[in-house]
């Protein structure tokens, strides 16, 4: 993964199968190399701090919210955290 050519710094998310959360690194600055770790699938770019904002932990599974999508029609992506029914139970 680089940054080469972006004109800022960007967090970046390393996903793996299924879209799970394998490592993020927060405000990388641009013209930077970064190795992503063995299992990546994807690399998610996010506007720089957006990680700790959104609290971001690894092995989080991310997935993509058709329901926002239709209530926000300009948003591409929207992403939200997948909530495991387990951890959710008292």
């Amino acid at each position: 993964m680089h940054t080469f050519g972006m004109p800022g710094a960007v967090d970046v998310v390393f996903l793996g199968h299924g879209w799970q959360v394998l490592a993020f690194r927060g405000c990388l600055p641009p013209a930077r190399w970064l190795p992503a770790p063995r299992a990546t699938q994807a690399a998610l770019l996010l506007a720089a701090g957006r990680c700790t904002l959104t609290g971001l932990e690894p092995g989080m599974t991310l997935y993509q919210d058709a329901a926002a999508r239709l209530t926000l029609p300009f948003a591409t992506t929207l992403l939200r955290r997948n909530v495991d029914a387990a951890k959710s139970e008292p």
